[in-house]
């Protein structure tokens, strides 16, 4: 028997949307069936009325999942197969205005706690400058936000012979536009009222002896520089990168809360925190369950027991585990499939500014399909982030979630 057959972007099945049925060119209004689509995201066509006009689909006009657009098509009969691909709704964030710091916190334009919810999209850029194996920018941001993250984890360096042999490459050499993408991403961002966290510096140790880095440092620099929505950190894992906290210096940045970037995996003295420190500091704990014991290092560094400085100001586990449907994941990566560590790790971090989910999928900014193990973990760590975050109500009136 023919079926209506409706997939999100990814190709998942999407149940319980409401398909309308009516004769020729009518209205919605006046469709004379209506369907749900079961948990296969499929529906089966009912027993027609006769029409020489054939029927018109009305999809996720009645019963709205505000999660996904309406559609409608015209078909001459009922006796084939007839796909629908829905777009999800350009969900917004709630972010607007500059950032401050009060202590150990972040805080909003009008000094209330804010907590980084941060989603890791290290490819966002090749994302923007389109040609890669990305979804839409619209469908990523509108799903980063339906998940209450409110800021983007991104990387601007991908010249590694891995990322070049696998068409990942994305850098001044490949793309001459390419601070204009780089501006073109942030625009997006600031369009979805997301935040990001960019990181120019990573996989220095791959270009060319001629290409200067310092001027690829200024002008990423110049890019971010006064953009609310942007909390720069220099780069991503100096030790692994080639690169180094000492040799790049901020400019004026605008009013803008900067951060010397990671370092790396691990808790000796090598993987400190870069000091002295900016604004904020981020710190990358190991990445093995379990995750109770693991995370301590990063409130530790906040009182100032481990082999630095207390950092007694907004500190954010940037990269802990990641997560994906599979161990390994597609490219052979180590990956964790616990739900369960997820929600634990995002309430851990609650504790301190914040954190990072990262899963195989968003790193290369491709939509979770809906009930997959990625999304469930994205959804649990988020749970968790938001249920830890708690402040005390004597020094700064705030409980819960804001």
């Amino acid at each position: 028997m023919a079926q209506i057959q409706i997939r999100d972007i990814a190709g998942m099945a999407v149940p319980g949307i409401n398909v309308r049925l009516a004769l020729g060119h009518q209205s919605s209004d006046e469709a004379y069936d209506d369907r749900f689509t079961d948990l296969a995201g499929n529906t089966a066509w009912p027993n027609p009325l006769p029409s020489h006009d054939g029927y018109t689909l009305y999809v996720n006009h009645a019963n709205v999942n505000p999660a996904f657009e309406q559609t409608q098509a015209h078909v001459p009969d009922l006796g084939t197969d007839v796909p629908f691909v829905l777009s999800r709704v350009p969900a917004q964030g709630q972010e607007q205005g500059f950032l401050g710091i009060n202590g150990r916190n972040f805080i909003t334009d009008d000094g209330r706690p804010w907590q980084f919810r941060g989603y890791s999209t290290h490819y966002l850029p090749n994302c923007v400058a389109s040609g890669y194996a990305c979804s839409p920018i619209r469908d990523v941001l509108a799903q980063v936000a339906e998940y209450g993250y409110n800021t983007l984890v991104s990387v601007g360096m991908h010249a590694s012979p891995w990322k070049v042999v696998n068409n990942w490459a994305f850098n001044p050499i490949t793309h001459p536009d390419y601070f204009t993408i780089l501006g073109q991403m942030f625009d997006a961002a600031e369009d979805a009222k997301l935040r990001v966290a960019h990181a120019p510096l990573a996989d220095m140790q791959h270009l060319p002896a001629n290409f200067d880095k310092q001027w690829f440092w200024r002008e990423s620099c110049a890019v971010m520089k006064g953009r609310w929505n942007v909390l720069p950190r220099k780069g991503n894992e100096d030790y692994s990168n080639g690169w180094h906290p000492a040799y790049y210096h901020f400019p004026d940045m605008g009013g803008l809360l900067l951060s010397h970037g990671s370092r790396g995996e691990g808790t000796s003295n090598k993987y400190n925190p870069y000091f002295p420190y900016l604004n904020w500091v981020e710190y990358e704990v190991v990445r093995r369950a379990p995750k109770m014991f693991l995370d301590l290092p990063l409130r530790q560094m906040m009182d100032g027991d481990f082999y630095g400085p207390a950092t007694n100001c907004p500190t954010v586990n940037i990269e802990p585990m990641y997560f994906a449907d599979t161990n390994p994941d597609h490219v052979g990566d180590a990956r964790s499939t616990d739900p369960r560590v997820a929600l634990e790790m995002g309430v851990m971090m609650a504790a301190c500014a914040g954190g990072a989910f990262g899963c195989s999928w968003g790193l290369e900014c491709k939509v979770l399909p809906a009930g997959s193990i990625s999304d469930q973990c994205a959804r649990e760590f988020i749970r968790g982030l938001k249920a830890g975050f708690v402040r005390p109500l004597a020094a700064l009136d705030f409980q819960g979630d804001h």
